[in-house]
């Protein structure tokens, strides 16, 4: 992990501004993404049919891997020390706002119905919070 580490401080003192851009810019692709997912399981939760229309393992693979990418990019970000204040950041945690509100909502539909479309929240960091809903 250390030898990572180094590599990775190497590369920033030669493109940081590169690695920083490209980042940021994946962060928004993914970000993107997860809105439309988002607003997909929106109206199928508005109607009554989410845990009826679409398994868990497609929310676990349309909204919570796709979080999942963020919280690792989150860490990579506060690791070589962007600004906090990158309309990226903001929007991550702007949609993070939203999510706190509905994804437990959605969690507790599946596991209602039987299912469970967060398991292992041991295998995740405790800064996912999304991984580890009760």
């Amino acid at each position: 992990m250390k030898d990572l580490e180094n590599r990775l401080q190497a590369v920033l003192a030669i493109k940081r501004s590169e690695v920083l851009s490209r980042l940021l810019s994946g962060v928004a692709a993914t970000l993107d993404e997860m809105q439309q997912s988002l607003r997909f399981f929106f109206k199928l939760l508005s109607e009554g049919k989410l845990e009826t229309t679409i398994p868990s393992i497609d929310v676990n693979s349309d909204l919570l891997s796709w979080r999942d990418y963020l919280g690792f990019a989150s860490l990579l970000l506060a690791k070589i020390g962007a600004d906090s204040s990158s309309d990226t950041i903001v929007e991550i945690n702007a949609f993070d706002t939203e999510l706190r509100v509905t994804l437990p909502r959605i969690i507790e539909l599946y596991r209602n119905a039987g299912d469970h479309p967060t398991p292992y929240p041991d295998r995740f960091p405790k800064s996912f919070w999304w991984r580890h809903i009760l």
